[in-house]
């Protein structure tokens, strides 16, 4: 069938490996954090971003906190995407 046909070329397309890797990455430049307190807003994570040195557009360019807004809860993780891989290392490094 096409559904399956096509779920094997997405699924070769996607690089698996990359989601094992430790950091110092060579190329990565899209963080996920888990783990995160559901009570955490966006203001919240991103002034404790800013706090460690981060800098909005400078540093980062992208922010995705998902919320769950029948509960006013985040859903425990964000990605988060720097500019640059040295960026992303830096973070991870914190």
């Amino acid at each position: 069938s096409d559904a399956r046909s096509k779920d094997n070329i997405i699924s070769k397309m996607k690089n698996n490996d990359i989601t094992k890797m430790e950091p110092p990455w060579a190329d990565v430049t899209t963080v996920m954090m888990r783990n995160l307190p559901n009570k955490y807003t966006q203001i919240m994570l991103l002034e404790e971003l800013l706090d460690s040195g981060f800098r909005l557009q400078a540093d980062f360019d992208f922010f995705y906190l998902p919320m769950d807004h029948n509960n006013a809860a985040n859903l425990g993780y964000c990605f988060i995407n720097f500019v640059a891989t040295p960026m992303a290392n830096a973070f991870a490094a914190a």
